[in-house]
């Protein structure tokens, strides 16, 4: 298992982890972390599209039609390609300037709230050792860089919109971040890393979505997961946590 037997199975016990009990030894460990329903208690593509309605940008036709389309996320049966082109679709000919400022209002309104405090406790230690974090979602960008500005995390690999003379044209481009594509996006970013990097890396995920990236890495950890990946976690005998959601962010 390596990584001092893991941390001691993560800082000496999944049910009952505390992040003051870790102690790493170079070399530290990149660390992966998804971010709907596994940093924060939600989907934030969903919030968004809610935070939208409370904006005037869509009508509750679009929120409902948002909302079967996520349905078939659970089962890993979305097309991320028409969800990605429904969602961005009010974005059309906004500006980048007016989108961040959204944005802004979106994680300080809907967000901040959400995070996991086990989460949060676990990236400050993270970042206290010196661990190399990236958060990597199947949510667009600009969302999750805004959130990952929040946590101070730099390193973002998300879905790319596109920008065409400042402003967006409801497309993304390049590789989706979504299952196998999360691998993918992953690769390119490593480079010649990737190889040495996987291999004792921790990824922190929720979804059945993600047992492509679950799968390669040293060390996965599922958060509150759905029932397709609580069977093969266990089967697995993959670290399992629990982690509850409280308002106490900023507290």
């Amino acid at each position: 298992m390596g990584l001092n037997v893991f941390f001691s199975r993560l800082f000496g016990g999944a049910t009952k982890a505390t992040t003051q009990n870790l102690a790493v030894e170079p070399p530290l460990p990149l660390v992966l972390f998804d971010l709907d329903d596994t940093i924060i208690n939600g989907d934030s593509a969903s919030l968004w599209t809610e935070f939208m309605l409370q904006r005037g940008l869509v009508d509750n036709g679009f929120i409902a039609e948002e909302q079967a389309m996520m349905a078939q996320y659970t089962d890993g049966n979305m097309s991320m390609e028409e969800y990605m082109h429904f969602t961005l679709a009010p974005l059309r000919t906004m500006n980048e300037q007016e989108v961040a400022h959204q944005t802004t209002l979106f994680v300080h309104s809907e967000i901040k709230n959400r995070i996991y405090p086990q989460a949060l406790k676990a990236i400050r230690h993270y970042q206290t050792v010196g661990c190399r974090l990236i958060i990597i979602s199947a949510t667009a960008d600009f969302i999750v860089q805004a959130v990952a500005q929040t946590l101070n995390i730099s390193e973002v690999i998300a879905i790319q919109t596109e920008l065409k003379d400042g402003h967006y044209t409801g497309k993304t481009y390049g590789i989706l971040s979504y299952q196998q594509g999360k691998v993918q996006r992953l690769k390119a970013h490593l480079g010649g890393q990737y190889e040495k990097l996987i291999k004792q890396a921790i990824f922190y995920s929720d979804s059945c979505n993600d047992l492509s990236l679950l799968n390669e890495v040293g060390h996965p950890i599922v958060v509150n997961p759905d029932s397709v990946l609580q069977q093969h976690a266990t089967k697995c005998g993959w670290l399992i946590e629990n982690w509850k959601y409280e308002h106490i962010y900023g507290e």
